[in-house]
Order: C-alpha cells, then structure tokens, then sequence
C-alpha cells in the first residue's frame, strides 16, 4: 500500500503541467511563501548589519535602517520572486517569460529606489544633526524640502526605469513633457516663480521663523515659510500672506540676525551754557553710560555735534549689546534717565525755540502844511 502511495506521489509530482512538471511548481511556490514570510526577518537582518556596520553612532544606525526598511523587505520579495519564475525551474512560453521577466525588473526597480530614497533621507536627517551640534541650526523647512525633493527625485527615477523596462519610448515621452511643461510654465508663471522664491529663500536661509523682517512693502514676524508664500504677523497683529516670488525679488532687512542696537541721541542745549559746564557735562555723561553694563564702552561717543544760533548741540551714541526691542527701549530710557539727571545737577537747561516777532518802527506823523 506504502508503496503504491509512492508509486503515485512521483507520478503526481513528475505530472507536466503547461510543459512544467507539478514538482517545479511546488518548488516555486515554496520560494514564494518563504519570501513573503521572510520578508521581515530579512529587513530586520539587513537592518542588524547596518547597525553593527555603523556602531560608532547608534542613532545614525537606526535611523538608518528604519529609512531602508521598506526597501529591503521588497528587495527580498524580488529575490524570491526572480528564483520562483527562474527560467532554469520553470520553463514558459516566450511572452509568458518575458512578462515575468518584466514584473521581476520592476520589483528590484522599485526596491533599489526606495533604498536610494532612504539613504537620501538619511543623509539629510544626518546633515541637520550636524549644523544643530555645530552651533549653526537650520530651518526645519529646509529639511523637509529636502526630504521630499529627494523621495520626488525617486519617484521620477522608478517611474521611468519602469517606462523603460516595459519597453515604452521615452525619448517621445521626454519630448512630450517638454512641450507640456512649456505649456504648463506658461500658463502658471507666476506659480512657477514663486516656487522658486521659496527655493531661495529656504536655500539661502534669508530669513527663519520667528526673525523680524523688514520690506519695502512690509514688516513683522515671519510665523510660516512655505513653498509657494511665506505668512508674516504684523505689529498691528495682523497676518499677510505674501508670495514667495515678490519676497525673493525685495530688499529684505532681517532685524533678528542684529548682533547689537544703536542708541543715537542729540541734546540741545542753551546757547549761554559756559564751556567749562560743557566740558564737564560730556565728561560725566561718557563715564556713567560707559559704565552701564549693556553699553559697549568702547562704542560711546559723546561730543558737541553742532553749533546754531539757537543751541549746542550734544551728540550721544553708543551701542547696546541687546537685540530684543523692548529690553533696548528700556536700556535706551535709562541712558535718557541719566542724562536727565546730570543736566539738572549741572543746572544746564535746554534750549527752546524762541519766536521771532518782527517789529516795524512807527514814523512820527507829518505836520499837515
């Protein structure tokens, strides 16, 4: 009996099937299931090596492997995928292998790219890391930019290796998308350009959210950078959209990136002032600002500017190592504070503008002859 089941199990399994014996399929079959089935232990695999290769920094190691995951796991279903329909296992009609052929390319296509991608990301997730521990942070949306040029970049790539692999003309496609495209940047110009605003603006790191910014148009805080319009709250609290086209193509003062703030204060002063009490005024007032803790001493400047009919005029200017404003308005007062006071000391008043009153002399009148 044993052998009569045998007898007709290698019959079954030497059966030919679509000029293959059922063996064959099995075979195949088996590759299959244990490419779905090993497709996590195998990404998880690759992912210990990657670890293990880069242990010098574990966080690139994860990163890294997380980013390539997906990739490697359809890189194993490829593989599996190429084996079961190998022609030396399994022989079918040309165009039946050829098909097959075809979806085997695609899949290692589709896998090679999404690796590229992830160790595209990575890379950029690694840059990022780098500029914050050196001390020169970036915009977030420049990343972010970068990731999804990147993973755009991918997608293009896989798409027309997939073109190609089907045997599809891609030289007639390219010439396609090229009239189109012309079309298309014709028709959405504007859109186009501020695109490239934002490219700019995001490379160049003009300006980053959360800097004061000044335009010719505008001022106030910079609360969004997108791709096609950046977003600024105004001190009036209001919030302007402005393209990112007019934005790159404008003077831009970026009050955010001061590293200090002038104080540039003129003082008139009576005319009957003695030069002594003069001189003694600029002395006092260069050895009480120099000596606030704000004031860069070396930067204070306090001189008898000008000379008019009405006043001398004092110069007061230094710098204050403050960007934030309303702590330089409060710096700024207390200098106010302080001239104040040794101008009373000294008893030395301001000079006001006195109006002049024209004054026509009367003539004696006539003696009527």
């Amino acid at each position: 009996m044993q052998t009569i089941l045998v007898l007709n199990a290698e019959s079954f399994l030497s059966y030919e099937f679509f000029g293959n014996p059922i063996s064959s399929y099995l075979v195949a079959l088996a590759i299959l299931l244990a490419a779905f089935l090993l497709r996590k232990l195998g990404g998880s695999l690759f992912g210990s090596i990657i670890k293990k290769i880069t242990w010098r920094s574990e966080a690139t190691g994860t990163r890294l492997s997380e980013e390539l995951r997906s990739g490697l796991r359809l890189l194993t279903v490829a593989v599996g995928f190429g084996a079961a329909t190998n022609p030396l296992l399994l022989k079918f009609p040309e165009s039946l292998a050829a098909f097959l052929g075809r979806v085997t390319a695609s899949l290692f296509v589709v896998a090679i790219c999404l690796l590229l991608a992830g160790i595209g990301v990575t890379l950029t997730g690694i840059s990022q890391d780098l500029a914050i521990k050196r001390g020169k942070p970036t915009s977030t949306i420049v990343h972010v930019f970068y990731r999804r040029a990147i993973q755009v970049a991918a997608v293009i790539l896989a798409l027309f290796m997939l073109l190609k692999t089907w045997g599809f003309d891609i030289s007639g496609l390219l010439a396609g998308i090229g009239i189109g495209g012309l079309a298309l940047s014709l028709a959405a110009q504007d859109t186009f350009a501020n695109l490239l605003g934002g490219i700019t603006i995001m490379a160049d790191r003009v300006f980053e959210i959360g800097d004061y910014i000044a335009t010719p148009d505008i001022d106030g805080i910079v609360e969004e950078i997108g791709f096609r319009s950046s977003r600024i709250r105004t001190l009036g609290q209001a919030v302007v959209t402005v393209p990112n086209g007019k934005l790159s193509n404008s003077f831009i003062t970026n009050y955010s990136r001061m590293g200090k703030r002038r104080i540039r204060i003129f003082i008139p002063i009576a005319n009957s002032t003695s030069p002594e009490k003069l001189t003694q005024l600029t002395e006092r007032l260069k050895e009480v600002i120099g000596a606030r803790e704000l004031i860069f001493a070396d930067s204070l400047l306090v001189i008898v500017e000008n000379i008019s009919s009405t006043a001398l005029n004092i110069l007061i200017q230094c710098y204050v190592n403050e960007v934030d404003y309303a702590l330089f308005l409060e710096e700024q007062q207390a200098v106010l504070m302080l001239i104040l006071e040794n101008l009373r000391e000294l008893k030395i008043e301001f000079s006001y503008p006195t109006p002049i009153t024209p004054i026509t002399p009367t003539l004696p009148e006539q003696p009527v002859v």
